[in-house]
C-alpha cells in the first residue's frame, strides 16, 4: 500500500457540474487534507456520446468556486498521468489482454436483438437480468467470425466465477458480500474499444496509487466487481468507504440533469461557496460543537470518516437559502460582504450605505441585487396607467414641484431632516403623510418592502434623487 494517502474524485463531464459532485469532492478533499494525502482529479470521460469539453472545463471551474483545490489532475501535472481517460486507451487494452490470458474475461459478439430477448425473457421469468455466458461456450474463433459479420458488436465481459461468494471491508459499513450468483458478467471494454467505468476506475487507482475509494454508495453493487479485478490482475485492494446517498426531500437521488442541482444554479441565485460546502458538511457529518457555522478548516480539523451518519442526507434548498442567510448576517464582515455583492464601477462607501439597511433582509446575493435595483437605475421604468397620489395630473405637477422646491433647500440629506420635510408638506398641503411617501416611492421606482424611504433617499443623495423627481415630472407633464 502507498504509504501516503492519495484520494481521487472522478467526475463524469456528461452534463452540468452538481451538488453530487460537490458532496463527494469535500469529503475526499477533507480525508486528503486531514492526514496530509494527496487528492486527484481524473475526468472518467469514456461515455463518447455524453461526454464534453464544455461539461469538463465546468466541473473544474466550480470545484475551484468551492475552493476544493486538487494536487494533480488534467490541468496540473503529475507523474500518474494523463488525467483524462480517454486518453490512456492503450493502458486499459494492454490489461484487458492480461484478463483473457488468465481466463477472467472473454469475448462477446452477442447482438442488440439476442440480449434484449435474453433480458425479456429473464424478466417474464421473474428473475435477476444479467448475462447468460452464451459467448463462453463458443470457440474464440466463432466468436470473432460472429464480430467480423456484424459490425459494431463485439466486447469483453469479466469472467464470474458463480460459485463464489465476494465480499470486501466498508470503512464505514463494515463487511459486506454476495453470492456471485447476483453478479453480472460486466462489460470491460466496449465495441467501440473504449473502457467501461468498471474497469477504466480499477486500472486507473491501481496505477495512481490511490489508497482510498471515498463514493457514494450506489457504487456499493459495482464494487464486487472491481474486486474481482482487482484480484485478477494482482492488484493491492485499496481502502472503500460509500457515503449515504445525497437525496432531495421526496427522497429522490440528485440528478445532474436538473438544473436546479447544479452548482451554476446556486451561484447564480446568490449561494456563497462556503455555505455550500458548510451545508453539504452539516447534513452528513456528526458534529461535536452542535453548531451550525464552522469553516472549511474546522470541518477538515474535526473530519473522521467514522463521524459520517449513515442513512440518506436530505437536500433542503430552504435549508441551504436560511443558512446563506445567517452567514450574511452574523459570519460575514462588512468587508467581506461588500466585495461579495458590490457592483463593478460603484462606490464601495455608496454600496456600503445600501448594505446597512439591506442586511437583514436578504438571503441570497441575488437578494441584494433585487431589493436594490433601483438605487442603480439611471432611468425607472414608468408606465402610462401608473396612479399619482392626485387623479389630476396638473395638480400632481403642482405637488411634485413644491415637493421638488423644498428638498433643495436641505443643506444636509440625513434621514431625520428628509422625514422632517415631509411632516411639513402633510401640515402645509392637504395630503397625508402616507400618500406623500407613497407619492415619493413612485418617484424613485422603489418597491413595497423597501426600506424606509427617508433611509433610501439620505443614501441616495442630493443629485440622484432631485434626478428622479425631474424624470418623473417630465413623465406625468401634460403634453
Amino acid at each position: 500500500m502507498e504509504k501516503h494517502i492519495r484520494i481521487r474524485v472522478g467526475p463524469s463531464p456528461t452534463g452540468d457540474p452538481h451538488i453530487g459532485t460537490a458532496y463527494i469532492a469535500l469529503f475526499n478533499y477533507a480525508f486528503a487534507k486531514k492526514y496530509l494525502g494527496k487528492i486527484i482529479i481524473r475526468i472518467e470521460d469514456t461515455d463518447r456520446s455524453r461526454s464534453s469539453k464544455k461539461s469538463e472545463f465546468n466541473i473544474l471551474k466550480y470545484l475551484r468556486w468551492l475552493n476544493l483545490i486538487w494536487d494533480e489532475g488534467p490541468d496540473i501535472d503529475g507523474k500518474y498521468g494523463p488525467y483524462r481517460q480517454s486518453q490512456r486507451l492503450n493502458i486499459y487494452k494492454n490489461f484487458s489482454k492480461i484478463l483473457l490470458k488468465n481466463g477472467h474475461a472473454y469475448w462477446c459478439s452477442c447482438d442488440k436483438k439476442r440480449l434484449d430477448k435474453l433480458r425479456d425473457t429473464q424478466k417474464a421469468s421473474n428473475i435477476a437480468t444479467k448475462y447468460d455466458k452464451f459467448c463462453l461456450q463458443k470457440t474464440r474463433k466463432k466468436v470473432f467470425r460472429d464480430i467480423l459479420a456484424t459490425p459494431g458488436i463485439g466486447v469483453i465481459r469479466l469472467n464470474v466465477p458463480k460459485n463464489r461468494i465476494t465480499k470486501f471491508y466498508d470503512v464505514i459499513r463494515g463487511p459486506i458480500s454476495v453470492h456471485n450468483s447476483n453478479i453480472d458478467d460486466q462489460i470491460l471494454i466496449k465495441s467501440d474499444t473504449f473502457p467501461t467505468y468498471h474497469f477504466a476506475s480499477v486500472i486507473d487507482d491501481h496505477l495512481m496509487k490511490i489508497t482510498h475509494v471515498i463514493r457514494g454508495e450506489e457504487w456499493i453493487s459495482s464494487t464486487f466487481k472491481h474486486i474481482m479485478i482487482y484480484r485478477a490482475l494482482n492488484f493491492l485492494i485499496p481502502y472503500f468507504c460509500h457515503l449515504p446517498l445525497l437525496r432531495l426531500r421526496n427522497n429522490k437521488k440528485i440528478s445532474k440533469r436538473t438544473y436546479s442541482n447544479s452548482l451554476e444554479y446556486y451561484k447564480a441565485i446568490g449561494i456563497f461557496p462556503e455555505v455550500v460546502v458548510n451545508f453539504l458538511g452539516l447534513v452528513t457529518i456528526s458534529h461535536k460543537n452542535k453548531s451550525d457555522i464552522f469553516s472549511i478548516e474546522s470541518f477538515i480539523y474535526n473530519f473522521s470518516l467514522n463521524s459520517i451518519v449513515l442513512g440518506s442526507p436530505t437536500f433542503n434548498i430552504s435549508k441551504l437559502i436560511w443558512l446563506n442567510s445567517k452567514y450574511i448576517r452574523e459570519r460575514f464582515t462588512e468587508q467581506v460582504l461588500l466585495k461579495k455583492v458590490a457592483y463593478q464601477m460603484l462606490s464601495l462607501s455608496y454600496i456600503k450605505n445600501i448594505l446597512a439597511i439591506l442586511r437583514d433582509r436578504i438571503s441570497r446575493q441575488v437578494d441584494f441585487f433585487q431589493h436594490s435595483d433601483f438605487f442603480f437605475k439611471k432611468n425607472i421604468v414608468r408606465s402610462v396607467h401608473s396612479e399619482s397620489i392626485i387623479s389630476n395630473k396638473i395638480i400632481s405637477v403642482f405637488l411634485y414641484k413644491y415637493i421638488l422646491n423644498i428638498l433643495l433647500k436641505i443643506n444636509y440629506y440625513s434621514a431625520f431632516n428628509i422625514e422632517n420635510v415631509v411632516k411639513r408638506l402633510s401640515r402645509y398641503y392637504p395630503v397625508k403623510k402616507k400618500k406623500l411617501i407613497i407619492a415619493i416611492k413612485t418617484i424613485l421606482g422603489s418597491k413595497k418592502d423597501a426600506p424606509p424611504i427617508f433611509l433610501i433617499i439620505s443614501i441616495m443623495g442630493r443629485q440622484k434623487f432631485l434626478s428622479r423627481i425631474t424624470e418623473y415630472l417630465f413623465f406625468i407633464s401634460p403634453q
